[in-house]
């Protein structure tokens, strides 16, 4: 039973992480951090300046990672609640998954429903 538990809870987990928009602020940190690498090597650029852009891309840095820090928290928080509702209908169930057959299991269940799904999506 755990086995099927695990394959189910790696399928909604998978679910859930493509749903959420990750992409869009993973976009503007790469960018930001970009375009502060960018600056910071600019020899025409006064250092003063340099500071100021820096402060504002500092900001952005922090914004957008705290925002990836939120999505992966709410995923993470789902998955907890889940494997404590899950403990309940099977017993046992949250030893197995944090075992190490649990968590190699449900690391390829995860790879191998990502590839399946890829595959029937994208054809």
């Amino acid at each position: 039973m755990n086995w099927l538990l695990t394959a189910a809870l790696c399928i909604v987990l998978v679910e859930v992480a493509l749903r959420l928009p990750f992409l869009p602020p993973l976009r503007r940190l790469q960018r930001s951090s970009s375009r502060a690498l960018g600056i910071v090597r600019a020899r025409h650029v006064s250092d003063h300046w340099k500071e100021k852009a820096m402060a504002i891309h500092a900001r952005r840095t922090f914004l957008f990672s705290a925002k990836i820090g939120l999505l992966l928290a709410l995923v993470f928080g789902l998955a907890a609640g889940l494997v404590l509702a899950l403990d309940r209908l099977s017993a046992g169930f949250g030893d197995f998954l944090i075992g190490p057959v649990g968590l190699a299991f449900s690391l390829i269940a995860a790879t191998a429903y990502v590839l399946l799904r890829r595959r029937v999506v994208h054809g």
